[in-house]
């Protein structure tokens, strides 16, 4: 590794090699390291290469976490998300290898100006995809800005330094620009320092991110980091107005949620925060109005109070109202009241002027204790709307002994509560199926089942009608039907990568058929993991088998070269090669059989210029010579012509020449070797069909004839 010089953390300025990676030049740096593009040696891959700064480094408790947290990383796959490669050291320095992406980080196109607005919210919504898939595989970012999200060249954004981004420790606050989590973009929580930062601190980093994409600056700059920070915790936004720029209403709204001070008031989950970015992009763009200073602090989630809040003041209020109805009866007898206007509801009655507490009713016939109970039915009813039926009927037994007046008031209360627990419940079904509709788009099926189930379990007995549940019914029937379709297309999908011999990617979709989640996936991603796995392993079992028979017409080719120059040793070397690295086992009977041939061959070859054959006395004409045959021995068969001996050599013979001379001197009857030798000998000098004549007399089993058939055809191809 090459170092000309280090830079104040420890850094170096220059590197030339870096273990398996060869540097190309720098992408960009920061507190935590330096970003090199670089080129993986031994894979022949571009990457970039963040190597963490030796402070961090030297650091064993960071180290410790960073390992871990980078391999969790590099786990994530999602088209919004930088992959992460390898993780590893050199000469103690600590690196993390991630894709290249070809594009300009966010930071750089914001250098620029202000996005236009829809582009703005486009790219939050890739964002929190990405953060998604993250928040599904339990892995929080802690460092989401502008210099951590690339946009390629499809303009699409993807999150990078996934799950790397964390802060060290309390003290790296104290030292400006040496904090793990930038200033500019920190939730109010990892400010404060606290232990349980969660996916919502990233909700807010994005939505400090989303500001300053439209108004072209972040909300909170300037002085020190201790103060940038100070701001986050204590400080209102500012509106972008107040950097000259425009906004819509209904980004203006989603921003101040997104970084809501108090953690709670935020979108729950990056899912959530993902339906409300679609909404907001399907929505009119309204232009934001200026608050004014009273009202700038103002959230629009408190606008509306919380549904049982609502539904417990209301019923104060009619409690109150019926309180005044029973007074006034009381006091002004069935005149009086008949006469009296309708007081208006939630008004305070007023006692008579001598009236030191309120008169017990003297009306006839009604019931101070049944009075009584009916305002027990009704403070019960509205804690629990659900009971309307309930309600009723206890009512309907109180008749007799209220007046008339006053069971129509409490009747209509009931109705006034239930009607206002409907329109809660309905506008908390319209939230859960915007929240549905945000999980789904983002490929979250069971968690769009969980909510389903929750918003279900939370409210259930809150109604007597089951009408009110049947738009929680369908929604759930919705989430089915798009689970089931997305494992219908990754089925297909996993069929297609298989007729094309993918197996990783099957593999993967595999495991995204998994992550569905719903009921009846897990074992539907077990029997796609089998298939796979079956399919996979006859595909390997076949290609080994495509190696080893071209392995096996390799040796053969050479072998018979090798055999036709008289180099029988070699061929056999050849052979015994080949089928050493053979697994198959009828490929490796045939190496053997190829073997034991071409040792029959030398077999017939010795013997035909041997002793044993016991052809002299032959009249016969050899390379021209015409004469007889006066021995054969020392591989020479003598041929006496003209008073003169001469001795030609077996090798130098014609296998016609060599073929009188065997079948005249040898035995080949009493040996079956010699034979097939002979045969063999024909079909290396090119008499295939010599050679099956001479196997055909010798009463082989029809599969040995067949194989030498296909011996001789390639014999004759050559």
């Amino acid at each position: 590794m090459a170092e000309t010089d280090r830079g104040p953390e420890g850094q170096d300025r220059e590197l030339r090699d870096f273990g398996p990676f060869e540097i190309i030049g720098k992408i960009g740096s920061g507190a935590a390291g330096v970003v090199y593009r670089a080129r993986h040696k031994t894979m022949d891959k571009i990457v970039a290469l963040k190597i963490l700064s030796r402070r961090l480094s030297d650091n064993p408790r960071f180290i410790k976490r960073f390992i871990a947290e980078a391999r969790a990383a590099g786990r994530l796959s999602h088209p919004n998300i930088v992959r992460g490669i390898d993780v590893g050291e050199v000469g103690g320095r600590y690196y993390f290898s991630m894709e290249i992406v070809e594009g300009k980080d966010l930071d750089l196109i914001l250098a620029d100006g202000p996005l236009p607005e829809r582009r703005a919210l486009e790219i939050a919504l890739d964002i929190s995809r990405a953060l998604v898939h993250a928040f599904g595989k339990g892995i929080i970012h802690r460092d989401v800005k502008p210099s951590n999200i690339m946009i390629d060249r499809e303009n699409r954004a993807l999150l990078t330094d996934m799950g790397l981004a964390r802060r060290d420790d309390a003290e790296s606050l104290e030292k400006e620009g040496a904090v793990l989590g930038t200033p500019d973009y920190m939730s109010p929580e990892q400010a404060r320092g606290a232990a349980d930062v969660d996916t919502r601190s990233d909700v807010y980093s994005l939505g400090i991110t989303l500001f300053q994409m439209i108004a072209g600056k972040p909300p909170f700059t300037g002085g020190t980091p201790k103060e940038v920070l100070a701001r986050h915790i204590g400080c209102e936004m500012p509106h972008p107005a107040d950097f000259g720029a425009q906004i819509s209403q209904g980004a203006w709204d989603l921003i101040l949620r997104m970084t809501a001070k108090d953690r709670e008031d935020r979108p729950a989950d990056p899912a959530l925060l993902a339906g409300e970015l679609e909404a907001v992009l399907a929505g009119p763009s309204v232009p934001a109005a200026r608050p004014s200073r009273r009202t700038a602090a103002r959230r629009p989630w408190r606008r509306r109070a919380k549904g049982a809040e609502y539904l417990y003041v209301l019923a104060g209020a009619a409690v109150i109202f019926i309180a005044g109805i029973v007074v006034m009866s009381s006091i002004g007898g069935d005149d009086e009241a008949a006469d009296a206007p309708d007081p208006k509801p939630g008004a305070r009655p007023r006692p008579p002027a001598d009236a030191t507490e309120v008169p017990k009713p003297v009306r006839p016939g009604a019931d101070e204790g049944a009075e009584e109970e009916m305002r027990r039915i009704l403070d019960a009813y509205a804690r629990n709307p659900g009971g309307h039926e309930e309600a009723a009927a206890r009512l309907k037994e109180l008749a007799g002994k209220i007046s008339p007046d006053l069971a129509s008031v409490v009747w209509k209360e009931i109705e006034k509560i239930r009607a206002a627990a409907l329109d809660r419940f309905k506008a908390s079904l319209a939230d859960l199926k915007k929240a549905v509709a945000g999980r789904l788009s983002a490929g979250d099926f069971k968690g769009a089942a969980g909510a389903v189930s929750d918003f279900r379990d939370a409210n259930a007995g809150s109604f007597g009608s089951q009408e009110a549940f049947q738009g929680v019914e369908a929604l759930d029937r919705d989430v089915g039907k798009a689970a089931e379709a997305e494992a219908e297309t990754l089925e297909s999908r996993i069929d297609s990568l298989l007729t094309n011999d993918r197996y990783e990617e099957a593999m993967r979709l595999a495991e995204k058929l998994r992550s569905i989640g719903t009921a009846g996936m897990e074992a539907r991603a077990q029997a796609a993991h089998k298939t796979i796995s079956a399919s996979k392993a006859a595909w390997e079992e076949s290609k080994a088998l495509e190696r080893e028979k071209a392995a096996l017409a390799g040796a053969r080719a050479e072998a018979f070269a090798l055999a036709r120059s008289r180099d029988f040793a070699g061929a056999v070397r050849v052979f015994e090669g080949a089928r050493a690295a053979i697994k198959d086992r009828g490929l490796w009977s045939e190496a053997s059989r190829e073997i034991r041939d071409i040792d029959d061959l030398v077999l017939f070859l010795k013997a035909a210029g041997g002793p044993e054959n016991r052809a002299a006395g032959l009249a016969m004409e050899i390379q021209g010579r015409k004469g007889e045959i006066s021995k054969v021995e020392g591989g020479k068969v003598f041929l006496k012509s003209g008073g003169v001996q001469v001795g030609v050599r077996i090798e130098d013979m014609t296998p016609a020449e060599l073929s009188a001379v065997a079948e005249a001197g040898l035995d080949f009857p009493g040996n079956p070797s010699l034979r097939k030798g002979y045969a063999i000998y024909h079909m290396t000098f090119g008499e295939g069909a010599k050679a099956l004549e001479i196997l055909g007399s010798m009463g082989l089993p029809a599969e040995e004839l067949e194989y030498y058939k296909a011996k001789a055809g390639r014999a004759g191809g050559r």
